[in-house]
């Protein structure tokens, strides 16, 4: 095999690999974002609901001292 045939397949393995860890990062984003999402809706709706419980506890109390 040339010198020259060498360093293009040498290249060209290289491109490939680099072409497939960008891909791979690509999908990890994509992924991490999902996850990110989901975990902020989630947080969101608990806390949410979390709050909305506490209101009505309040509420009762308040409800409760008044009759």
């Amino acid at each position: 095999m040339s010198s020259k045939r060498r360093k293009s397949c040498i290249v060209t393995s290289l491109r490939s690999l680099v072409q497939l860890v960008d891909d791979k990062m690509i999908q990890y984003v994509k992924v991490r974002r999902f996850i990110d999402l989901f975990l902020h809706i989630f947080i969101a709706t608990s806390l949410r609901s979390l709050w909305s419980n506490e209101q009505g506890v309040l509420y009762a109390n308040i409800g409760n001292r008044f009759n």
